[in-house]
């Protein structure tokens, strides 16, 4: 099993990938974005679920022997945490950042670095890696 999944196609939200920037104030900067992925896209679901349960078992370790009962999952129902954003219907999301700027290609895999390229409500596909964390 791998933490790592290259989704299908997903809409870009939020989109902070070329410059970092603070979420909330006292926060370190990072680049960001959310990734809404259609429920329909079942093969990307199962293959968040799958590295989000793989990361889980990493992370036993960091919490102590077992999972929290109260472990907040990356994989988000865009109906239930954003029912007023009709960019969210019918989806779920995930919000991913790093202090890292990620790497940016076209379908050919060429480095994107206008910023004009990539914004929030393009169609992208990603490739994501999920971590367990201590805090």
């Amino acid at each position: 099993m791998s933490t790592k999944v290259i989704t299908g196609k997903v809409r870009a939200s939020f989109v902070h990938i070329f410059e970092p920037h603070v979420m909330k104030e006292g926060d370190p900067k990072k680049y960001s974005c959310s990734l809404i992925i259609p429920k329909s896209d079942t093969k990307t679901v199962r293959a968040i679920q799958a590295a989000i349960e793989e990361a889980k078992q990493n992370g036993i370790s960091k919490w102590g022997g077992k999972i929290p009962p109260n472990l907040k999952l990356p994989l988000r129902d865009g109906d239930i945490d954003r029912p007023d954003d009709a960019a969210y219907a019918d989806s779920y999301f995930i919000n991913a950042s790093s202090q890292e700027r990620p790497g940016i290609v076209d379908r050919k895999r060429v480095p994107i670095s206008d910023p004009l390229a990539i914004y929030s409500g393009c169609y992208v596909r990603a490739s994501v890696n999920f971590y367990p964390f201590s805090v």
